[in-house]
C-alpha cells in the first residue's frame, strides 16, 4: 500500500510540488542543481527497472503461451503419425 494510492493526479502534482519548495528552502542554486541530478538520475534508474521488469514479464507471458501451443503441436502430430 502506497501513501499516493489515493491521490488524485492532482493531488499527487500538488504534493510533489510542495515536497520540491520544502526541499530547496534555504539551498543555493548550486545545491538545488545537485539534488535535482541526483533526483534525476534516480527517476531514470526506476523507470529503466521497471521497463525492463514489463519486458521480462511480457517475454514470460509471450514464451508460455508459445511452449503450451507448441506442446499441443507435438501432441497433434503425434496423434496423426498414429492414425488417429
Amino acid at each position: 500500500f502506497m501513501i499516493t494510492d489515493n491521490l488524485s493526479p492532482e493531488e499527487l502534482s500538488l504534493l510533489t510540488n510542495l515536497i520540491a519548495i520544502e526541499i530547496s528552502k534555504g539551498k543555493s542554486s548550486d545545491e538545488i542543481t545537485i539534488i535535482a541530478s541526483i533526483y534525476d538520475s534516480i527517476s531514470t534508474q526506476m523507470f529503466l527497472i521497471a521497463a525492463q521488469r514489463d519486458y521480462i514479464d511480457s517475454m514470460q507471458i509471450t514464451n508460455n503461451g508459445n511452449s503450451s501451443a507448441g506442446s499441443d503441436e507435438g501432441v497433434n502430430r503425434n496423434c496423426k503419425n498414429k492414425g488417429r
